[in-house]
């Protein structure tokens, strides 16, 4: 395969390849073949695949009417980030958690103090361990995500916008698929802006 710029191109362009870490999928280099028209279409055992938009399932929605989390402001000690914790007595919010005003926040719950720890619970599909999948994080200050009671990802800082974070394999396998999950996350403000989000996506359709 060959791609070149025709030397009178009136335009600058170029060819951009993406990997799993950068560009809008996460996933490596994939081409995708369209016929011109009039050519001969495939025999019909031949399969196509194209829009892989088409193939992403959204697991958890960010804000701002995003999944409902159960929260709390005040420390609630150790074992809360546990699968099997009761977290009944927590208030209940829609994502994302902070204030108006910081940048790109979509907020859906208000969030005002130092402190929020979270929790969720989304059931994955099963081939959840073996497809692409991503958060959409946005966070200010602080935070860390577990899955199941063990460490996911952990960001220091704060960001001006929402980030994705393709999952390694690895860190796919601390999810059961098939099942139910719980997500638990806490993040930690000092000053300025605050907010929390997270989303979950992968590309588990056929």
């Amino acid at each position: 395969i060959r791609f070149e710029v025709a030397a009178d191109a009136t335009h600058v362009g170029g060819l951009a390849l993406y990997g799993a870490t950068m560009g809008q999928w996460p996933m490596e280099p994939t081409l995708l073949l369209q016929l011109t028209p009039g050519a001969a279409k495939p025999e019909e055992s031949a399969k196509a695949v194209n829009a892989i938009a088409s193939r992403a399932e959204t697991l958890i929605k960010t804000g701002p009417n995003g999944a409902e989390w159960r929260f709390t402001t005040a420390d609630p000690g150790d074992g809360w980030r546990a699968a099997d914790y009761d977290d009944s007595a927590w208030s209940i919010g829609k994502a994302g958690f902070g204030t108006n005003g910081t940048p790109n926040a979509r907020v859906g719950t208000d969030w005002t103090t130092a402190d929020i720890w979270l929790r969720t619970r989304v059931a994955v599909p099963k081939g959840f361990d073996k497809a692409p999948a991503w958060l959409m994080l946005h966070h200010d200050e602080d935070v860390k995500v577990y899955v199941n009671g063990d460490l996911l990802v952990e960001r220091k800082g704060y960001l001006r916008d929402y980030e994705r974070i393709p999952l390694t394999p690895e860190q796919r396998k601390l999810f059961k698929p098939g099942k139910e999950n719980v997500i638990a996350m806490h993040c930690h403000q000092t000053s300025g802006g605050q907010f929390v989000d997270l989303g979950l996506s992968a590309l588990t359709k056929e």
